[in-house]
Formats: C-alpha cells, sequence, structure tokens
C-alpha cells in the first residue's frame, strides 16, 4: 500500500501514517513467520545431509552391522521428524495465539501472554475456538490490557464537523500574522 494511494482517498495525514503503521507491523508479522519457515527449512536441509554422510560411512560394512544402523538411523530419523512435527504444531499454534491478540486489539503481547494458560490451549483439541474463549476472558477480567483502535473507534472529537476556532486560536493567528478561520 502506497501513501500516495491513500492521499488520494482524501484522508489526513495523521490517519495516513497510522494506516502505514498498522500495514507496517503486518508485513514484520509476515517476515518473522518466511524467518521460521525458513530457519525450519534449513535444519530439514541439514539433517538430510547429515544422513547422506552417515550412509556413505556404511559402504564396506558388514551387512548385519549395517542392518542395525539402518535401525538405529530409521528410530533417530522418526525421532526428528516427531521433533519437528511438534516444533512446528507449536509454532502454528504460537502464531494462531499472537494473531488473535492482534485482532483483539492487545496493548502487550507478552503481559497477556503470561496471563494465559498456553500449556492447556496447546494440550487443547479445539485451539482456535479455546484460545478466543480465553482471549474473551481475560479481556473481560483485564480490560486494561486491551485498547480500542483511534480515533475510528474511540474519536477525541467530533468526526463529522471540523472544530470551531475559539478566541485562543484566532488571538494566536493574529499573533502570527495570519488571517483568522472562516467557515
Amino acid at each position: 500500500m502506497e501513501t500516495k494511494y491513500l492521499e488520494g482517498l482524501g484522508l489526513d495525514k495523521e490517519v495516513i501514517n497510522k494506516i502505514m503503521a498498522e500495514n507496517g507491523k503486518d508485513i514484520e508479522s509476515e517476515k518473522s513467520k518466511l524467518k521460521g519457515i525458513e530457519a525450519e527449512r534449513d535444519s530439514v536441509k541439514t539433517q538430510l545431509e547429515e544422513t547422506k554422510t552417515a550412509l556413505k560411512g556404511f559402504e564396506g560394512i558388514n551387512v548385519t552391522e549395517l542392518n542395525t544402523k539402518i535401525a538405529e538411523l530409521s528410530t533417530q530419523l522418526s525421532q526428528k521428524e516427531t521433533e519437528y512435527k511438534e516444533a512446528q504444531a507449536k509454532r502454528e499454534f504460537n502464531d494462531m495465539l499472537k494473531a488473535e491478540i492482534t485482532t483483539n486489539g492487545g496493548k502487550s503481547e507478552k503481559a497477556i501472554l503470561a496471563m494465559l494458560d498456553n500449556d492447556a490451549l496447546l494440550a487443547s483439541k479445539n485451539q482456535k475456538d479455546d484460545i478466543k474463549k480465553a482471549i474473551d476472558a481475560l479481556r473481560t477480567s483485564d480490560s486494561y490490557l486491551f485498547g480500542e483502535t483511534e480515533p475510528v473507534r474511540n474519536p477525541t472529537q467530533p468526526i463529522s464537523n471540523p472544530p470551531t476556532p475559539d478566541a485562543k486560536d484566532a488571538s494566536m493567528r493574529s499573533a502570527m500574522g495570519l488571517p483568522p478561520i472562516t467557515k
């Protein structure tokens, strides 16, 4: 999203800056997900290379020893695969949890995560609904951890009419040599 597009829609600079900041958060979130996936891919590549190197070491070895080593490596490989699946499930869980916190306007992700029972949520069979329920319950009990997006949901002044200049503004404008504001 480009600033020029938003300016073309007639939005104020302050609103554009807030939109661009939120867009930047989304981009950074996706970049961190990509880095995690790339790290997992590199780990799997490393494991594959280690396994290939270990198999090359079996050339010229006794067949019974080879069968024993193959069984050991198969066990190790299945253990690594299980570890990988657990790590992937945990990463997906954390991404889902963080997305729900962001969706609900969480102010401090660390504080909210600390107040949730992450182990129980991770072990849950219906994680998405249980995470939503836990966040909703926390939002009710500790509402200070959550906020509303400004100014859309909580305007600080009337949005439909421009603010009316008062005497203080008029005196400041005249002291600066600016013309008075007219409607």
